[in-house]
């Protein structure tokens, strides 16, 4: 309802629709290099809104996107608990040592500004998540064989004292 000028409540046809903010249970990988192009699954809940009970559909949800620091984006929604995104870049101030980034997904309504405040973390969400972005500095403790054939094709074994990106 809408008032007019005298303040009586006059009809209206809008419609609103109320949706869950989304929350993040578990980001992986949690790290990825400062240059990005890291895959990224998340989980949670709340990732693709249902419609409520006596509406048949939603009308074409808005699209959510992945926020690593003030960098974002898009992501593709596989279920209401799954979604994959890929790592930006890292601002150039950060990329010579590594950084981490507060990690979130937000709704991005077509009509809403975006918005500079990604320092605390999605409103509802029990935990603030994490990304580190690594700067990979490739260092190897042991290499076998030291020598080979001229024409290559020799199988080497690489050892490393820290462990390598993503590894287990």
């Amino acid at each position: 309802l809408a008032p007019d000028s005298i303040g009586n409540a006059l009809p209206s046809t809008a419609h609103i629709t109320y949706v869950a903010i989304p929350e993040v249970q578990v980001l992986e990988p949690r790290e990825g290099p400062v240059e990005g192009g890291t895959r990224i699954r998340v989980v949670g809940q709340h990732f693709r809104p249902s419609a409520p009970a006596g509406v048949e559909e939603l009308p074409a949800h808005a699209p959510l996107r992945c926020v690593f620091g003030s960098r974002e984006s898009p992501a593709i929604v596989l279920s209401d608990t799954e979604l994959t995104c890929t790592a930006p870049p890292v601002e150039s101030t950060y990329r010579t040592s590594g950084t981490l980034a507060a990690f979130a997904v937000r709704l991005v309504p077509a009509h809403a500004p975006p918005t500079d405040d990604y320092t605390t973390a999605t409103p509802g969400q029990k935990q603030q998540i994490t990304f580190y972005y690594r700067r990979f500095v490739c260092s190897f403790s042991q290499v076998e064989p030291l020598s080979g054939p001229e024409f290559g094709e020799t199988l080497v074994s690489l050892r490393s004292d820290y462990p390598l990106l993503n590894s287990k």
